[in-house]
């Protein structure tokens, strides 16, 4: 166990800070108190500095450098005190993907620097999981990613049947742990997407609480 003393503690709840100890068992937070008096295997002198959960960092490019691969520990966001970052944003993501093709992200980095083995959201994740990230880590879906998928390098509206698909894809998405939908509409193969087809995805995205 490690005990942490005399410091001021934030603790996300929405009370003002206030000064106390914070006990450490098996890795996790097990108390917070103005005082604990517990024998523990490392005991810290915190000195009046703050302590605070972990912040959360919205706007993050770690996947599509794919450095959420290459440098797996995600040090200079800890370093930070940021414990959580959303990826996926622009309309790019590395999930889902229908052919196992990253050529959404490859205005950041070069698609073969490692390799794919998933195509569903549910998949990427677990394959994060494999890799052991140092960091909590949560994706939107690429509006782009999906399109270029279904089709290509064209610049046109998607037909009902592609409605369909990107719905379908979107949903099934959804339900495996996406945390919502992000587009990039200054990009070139998103910025004549019509109001309608936004609407129908948002509309679809509002459907859940992520």
């Amino acid at each position: 166990m490690i005990l942490i003393k005399n410091v001021q503690i934030v603790d996300g709840s929405g009370q003002k800070p206030f000064r106390g100890d914070i006990l450490i068992d098996k890795n996790k937070i097990s108390a917070i108190r103005p005082v604990i008096d517990k024998k523990a295997d490392e005991v810290f002198d915190g000195l009046g500095l703050t302590a605070v959960p972990g912040f959360i960092d919205v706007n993050t490019n770690s996947d599509h450098y794919l450095s959420l691969f290459t440098y797996p520990s995600q040090k200079d966001f800890l370093m930070q005190g940021v414990t959580t970052i959303v990826g996926g944003q622009c309309g790019a993501s590395l999930a889902p993907l229908m052919y196992g093709s990253l050529v959404s992200i490859r205005k950041w980095a070069k698609s073969d620097l490692i390799n794919v083995g998933w195509n569903k959201v549910s998949e990427f994740l677990d394959a994060l999981r494999r890799i052991k990230i140092g960091i909590n880590f949560a994706t939107l879906v690429g509006h782009s990613t999906i399109r270029r998928d279904i089709v290509g390098e064209q610049i046109r509206d998607l037909t009902q049947s592609e409605l369909d698909v990107f719905s379908k894809i979107l949903e099934e998405s959804f339900q495996e742990g996406a945390a919502g939908m992000s587009t990039g509409l200054a990009y070139i193969h998103s910025r004549s997407t019509p109001y309608s087809e936004i609407k129908t995805f948002v509309k679809l995205a509002a459907k859940h609480k992520f």
